[in-house]
């Protein structure tokens, strides 16, 4: 950042992000964004179709170009816009629904069934870095396995 504003080579980045890190990506341009205490909104809730875990994400430009130049250089990256962009509004509003499925998390009981073992075997390979885990709430984690 220069004087408050992405510099180019930052955006080129967020253009080129890959979308399995898309979490990593999420923190990049909340640390990049001009008042994220405002403009940047990530909470999880329920997609409205398959009632799956996604990220709501609502950025809200307030006019400021290094905001809009992220917007922008975001909606580039040719993966992350065709997977998660869901609306935009006038007056610099976007929403993204981000789904973690898109990228092979799954739950615990999911990935248990798949694999055909316990839910305990897939914390205990999450510990020994055979799988990625995130939190969702306090009772919910989504898993992916790693690999090798």
């Amino acid at each position: 950042m220069k004087d408050g504003y992405p510099e180019q080579k930052e955006l080129n980045l967020i253009t080129k992000w890959d979308v399995e890190d898309v979490f990593n990506l999420l923190d990049f341009i909340e640390e990049r964004w001009w008042m994220p205490d405002w403009g940047y909104e990530k909470k999880w809730g329920k997609d409205h179709i398959h009632n799956k875990p996604v990220i709501f994400l609502n950025l809200h430009t307030g006019g400021w170009s290094g905001n809009e130049d992220i917007i922008n250089n975001l909606l580039r990256n040719q993966m992350f816009r065709m997977m998660w962009y869901s609306q935009w509004n006038r007056g610099g509003h976007y929403r993204f629904e981000i789904n973690p499925y898109n990228i092979g998390y799954i739950t615990a009981s999911e990935m248990a069934n798949n694999l055909k073992v316990s839910r305990q075997a897939i914390h205990k390979g999450c510990k020994a870095g055979h799988y990625k885990s995130i939190k969702i709430g306090n009772k919910l984690m989504l898993f992916k396995k790693i690999e090798l």
